[in-house]
C-alpha cells in the first residue's frame, strides 16, 4: 500500500517541532521532580487506607478506556487483527485486577450466626484482636 492509501489519522500524521518541544520539556521536568523527590525515598508516610483502592480504581479506568479504544481502532479504522489481541489482553487484565482485587481484600469479623447481636457486638470485635484475653468479668 501507499502511504498516502492510509486514512489521515493521528497515529499517521509526523509530530510537528511545537510537540517536539514539549515533550521534551515534560521529560525533562519529570526527570527534575523524580531527582527533587529522591532524598525523601526513605522518608515513611503516613498511613492512607484510601490509597490502593484509589490506585486500583485508576488503573481498572484506564484498561478499559484504553480496551475500548482499541476495539474502536481495528473496527472503524481497519487496522491489523492482532490489535483486537491488544484489546482482548487489557479486557483480561481488567478482569484479573477485579477478581485479585476481590479475592484479597480483608473481611470484617461477622458475629456467630447462633448469637443475637448486640449493640458495639462489631466494634468491639473489631478494636480487640482475636487472640487478646478477655477481661475478668467473675466479680
Amino acid at each position: 500500500m501507499a502511504r498516502k492509501d492510509y486514512p489521515v489519522i493521528l497515529l499517521n500524521l509526523p509530530a510537528t517541532v511545537r510537540q517536539r518541544r514539549l515533550i521534551l520539556t515534560v521529560a525533562v521536568a519529570l526527570f527534575a521532580a523524580f531527582w527533587l523527590a529522591a532524598p525523601f525515598a526513605t522518608t515513611p508516610m503516613r498511613r492512607l487506607d484510601a490509597f490502593i483502592p484509589t490506585l486500583e480504581a485508576m488503573i481498572f479506568v484506564n484498561d478499559l478506556i484504553t480496551s475500548i479504544l482499541l476495539f474502536r481502532a481495528v473496527r472503524y479504522l481497519s487496522l491489523a487483527p492482532w490489535v483486537f489481541f491488544f484489546g482482548l489482553q487489557f479486557c483480561f487484565t481488567l478482569f484479573c485486577q477485579s477478581f485479585s482485587v476481590e479475592c484479597g481484600r480483608p473481611r470484617l469479623p461477622q458475629p456467630p450466626r447462633n448469637s443475637r447481636p448486640t449493640s458495639g457486638s462489631l466494634s468491639k470485635s473489631i478494636a480487640r484482636p482475636a487472640n487478646a484475653s478477655l477481661p475478668d468479668t467473675s466479680t
